[in-house]
């Protein structure tokens, strides 16, 4: 009997180093910063050759270098790229989780310009030349995101409408964003495939790895995350922003064969959102690629929704 439970404790405690340590390296994969992968190193599938063009289009652009001093003491570096001919607005590019603006928005950025609207692409927290040790998933990025629109606001003539536009981990963050004091002059959130917070997409991963017997793994890893980043997967959501957001329109995009976050995710956004939105799937398109997938349409959405809501 003592053998048995000598046995049962010093197999309980090896599984709690294990799941400690194994939270530990999710943590250091998942979470702290790594090298900015070069664009023409990566691989985009079918996509490859419009999201080089994209990307060279915008090297060859002449970019104004600006920083932001972020609320919890980073170096944060954003791009801004005015408007040729006549203004119509000016937009917020905030892309998704390790990827940069030349990536994420490397087909809509034209689209964008040519249209009249200035930009300012930044890069996010923990990636490439913003300062941070993490990625917090919209978390922190939140109130970036917040500073970031005051700072295009004060640049832009008085009245000039302000979208926000976020794809994937941006998106999420635009989002939370509406919980947050933001310019007046704010129009409107392009939404696109983002989740709902942090804690349901790492669940949702989970599930669809089916890895349940890992769920020791993910507290441990929550507990890391909190400890060495500060910030905790339950800490906020895009619910709780949409629930109080009645004034900013919303329209969100999500790609229907999205795997990686799922389209329910927007439709849950959708529904608690308060203020004027739309829903728009699009069929066929994987995580990020409905603008790739079926640009006809995407744009359409788009530039009706920027027509309605972007007028001074």
């Amino acid at each position: 009997m003592k053998l048995a439970l000598t046995i049962i404790l010093i197999s309980a405690a090896a599984f709690a180093l294990i799941s400690l340590a194994a939270g530990l390296v999710i943590y250091l994969l998942g979470i702290r910063r790594r090298p900015e992968v070069p664009v023409e190193e990566d691989s985009y599938g079918p996509y490859t050759e419009r999201v080089l063009e994209g990307a060279r289009w915008l090297d060859e652009q002449d970019m104004e270098r600006l920083t932001l001093r972020s609320y919890d003491g980073l170096d944060l570096a954003g791009y801004f790229l005015p408007a040729e001919g006549a203004r119509r607005g000016a937009m917020l590019l905030m892309h998704g989780y390790r990827s940069t603006f030349k990536v994420d928005f490397s087909c809509s950025a034209k689209y964008l310009h040519d249209l009249g609207y200035d930009l300012l692409m930044i890069k996010q927290r923990g990636c490439g030349e913003s300062g941070g040790n993490n990625i917090c998933f919209g978390v922190r990025e939140r109130f970036d995101c917040r500073d970031w629109a005051r700072l295009l606001a004060a640049r832009e003539p008085a009245g000039t409408p302000l979208f926000l536009y976020g794809l994937s981990l941006g998106c999420a963050t635009v989002l939370m964003a509406t919980g947050l004091e933001l310019p007046e002059t704010v129009r409107g959130v392009v939404a696109d495939c983002g989740y709902t917070s942090p804690h349901a997409e790492f669940v949702w991963l989970l599930k669809r790895g089916k890895v349940s017997f890992f769920w020791p793994f993910y507290l441990s890893f929550r507990f890391w995350t909190r400890l060495l980043a500060g910030w905790g997967a339950k800490e906020c959501s895009a619910l709780d922003a949409m629930a109080v957001n009645d004034r900013i329109p919303v329209i969100f995009f999500h790609g229907g064969a999205d795997r990686l976050v799922k389209p329910k995710f927007s439709l849950e956004n959708y529904l608690a959102c308060r203020a004027e939105k739309e829903l728009v799937i699009i069929e066929g398109a994987h995580h990020g690629t409905s603008l790739l997938e079926n640009e006809e349409e995407y744009t359409a959405k788009l530039k009706a929704f920027l027509d309605k809501y972007g007028t001074q």
